[in-house]
């Protein structure tokens, strides 16, 4: 019988026909007292049920013939039972507190904006949440075994840090601000870590090399050879040009040529501060070592002028690590500030892409190759543009280039049957080739004000949706709204 009185029917047991009988001598069994009680009145025995000093019932025999008492032999048998029916509610009720506390965990792992993670003290992760799963590549299901923490070197040094000071680390799902603090039993031995992990950026969509970069006019083979110089070096490289020239994808081809892993990306835009991109002392920062994993560090003129002077004085230094950064400032802007070393090293490791409409001899192969990746993500066979089509592309001064162009693309082979094998209407957002762009600094800048507002007219002001249509970062999207001075929050729908 537990402590409420409910029965625990563990044999045949006789049920007398009055309850209060029995219910009476459960309550004198719980009372503080002594061993096994025997109760004329039930022809039995009864004894309490201790835990750990905490009374949980009591068990009662009643097949005593009527008027013998039990033996030693009996008391000591009930006592021993006693004990062992003890431990079986002592562990029920831990059980059932042990699964509210599971319940309790789940919820907030699934809620936690953050990523949450449990390393063991045996250097495996065996409880994660979703975000925290995403950046750690973790696809088995929690509860089970994962491989030993030790595969992450950045992670195995947090969990022997334990102090919850944050730092950059690169994880196999992207980068993350990461903590961790000891966990364990009060005055034993810490037996785990709890890792805390702030998303900052994430893994790119598979590898690209130079051979997936574009570029069979004059212009666009130099910045080739450049690139292929910058990848058979060991430090940092330098991207500029200006938004949608793709200096993201050139970034990614460099890392290509020599690093299998896929690149991950850190918009700085979200960590105007720098937070965790370096180190303090002995705590490594993401840039510190990014072993086989690329980091692509994107917007950097987006850093607060401290964070990025840091930043860049750090790559400036002899025997960087190997970090890329892309920037829409040119970098003759970019490095004013750095000292003269840290200067002359950054020069000759950047490269500047030029605008779309000084390389206009590439837009035939672009557009042939635009058509048949955004075909393929259709699922339909790719059309070819029309000389008509390709003369209307070739006259447009594209203020937003590549990305520009891939919008109208995508756009046009929207439109276009399904069954088509070549495209022949003009796209509704060219200007007229009568109006060319390219001789005039500010129709151009008119022109990609007028492509910013349509977009944001497009998603109702949603930054993340109109980085997607126009081909650009986050970052280049708000670099954009404040250099034309406008507000998304206009766009919104209430």
């Amino acid at each position: 019988v537990r402590r409420d009185g409910e029965l625990e029917l563990g044999g045949a047991v006789h049920m007398p026909e009055d309850d209060g009988v029995w219910r009476q001598p459960v309550a004198a069994v719980t009372r503080p007292g002594g061993g096994p009680t025997l109760f004329a009145e039930l022809r039995g025995l009864a004894c309490p049920l201790v835990h750990a000093g905490r009374r949980l019932g009591a068990i009662f025999c009643d097949r005593l013939p009527p008027g013998e008492a039990p033996g030693d032999r009996e008391l000591e048998l009930v006592t021993l039972l006693a004990g062992v029916a003890a431990l079986r509610l002592a562990a029920r009720e831990l059980g059932l507190e042990l699964g509210r506390l599971r319940s309790q965990r789940d919820v907030v792992l699934l809620a936690a904006s953050e990523g949450l993670a449990v390393i063991a003290d045996d250097g495996s992760v065996d409880t994660w949440n979703p975000v925290a799963g995403r950046l750690l590549g973790l696809t088995a299901v929690p509860g089970g075994k994962t491989p030993a923490v030790a595969t992450w070197p950045a992670l195995a040094a947090l969990a022997v840090g334990r102090d919850g000071e944050r730092r950059g680390v690169l994880l196999p799902g992207g980068a993350a601000l990461a903590r961790a603090f000891a966990v364990g039993v009060e005055g034993a031995e810490p037996g785990g870590v709890v890792l805390f992990l702030e998303p900052l950026g994430t893994t790119s969509d598979g590898r690209v090399r130079l051979d997936d970069v574009v570029g069979t006019g004059t212009v666009m083979r130099r910045r080739l050879r450049s690139a292929e110089a910058a990848a058979l070096g060991h430090g940092p490289v330098v991207v500029c040009g200006e938004a949608g020239t793709g200096k993201r994808f050139l970034a990614r081809a460099i890392a290509g040529e020599t690093r299998a892993a896929a690149a991950v990306v850190v918009e700085c835009h979200a960590i105007p501060d720098g937070r965790g991109l370096l180190g303090s002392g002995v705590r490594p920062g993401l840039v510190d070592d990014t072993g086989p994993v690329p980091l692509i560090l994107t917007d950097v003129e987006a850093l607060d002028t401290d964070a990025r002077v840091r930043l860049l004085e750090t790559l400036g230094e002899a025997g960087a690590p190997r970090v890329f950064v892309t920037s829409q400032r040119p970098i003759a802007d970019l490095v004013r500030p750095l000292s003269r070393n840290a200067r002359e090293r950054l020069l000759a490791l950047s490269i500047e892409l030029p605008p779309l409409h000084e390389r206009l001899e590439d837009i035939p192969f672009l557009t042939e190759r635009m058509l048949e990746r955004e075909a393929e993500r259709c699922g339909r066979v790719a059309p070819a543009a029309s000389p008509e089509l390709m003369a209307a592309l070739s006259a447009h001064g594209w203020p937003g280039n590549i990305a520009e162009l891939g919008q109208v693309l995508a756009a046009e082979l929207a439109r276009a049957d399904v069954d088509a094998d070549v495209l022949f209407e003009l796209p509704m957002a060219l200007v007229s080739p009568s109006e060319p762009l390219a001789g005039s600094g500010r129709s151009i800048a008119e022109a990609e004000r007028k492509l910013l507002i349509a977009a944001l007219k497009q998603h109702h002001g949603n930054v993340p949706r109109v980085a997607r249509t126009l081909g650009v970062s986050k970052g280049t999207v708000y670099n954009m709204m404040r250099k034309y001075r406008v507000d998304p929050t206009m766009y919104r729908a209430s």
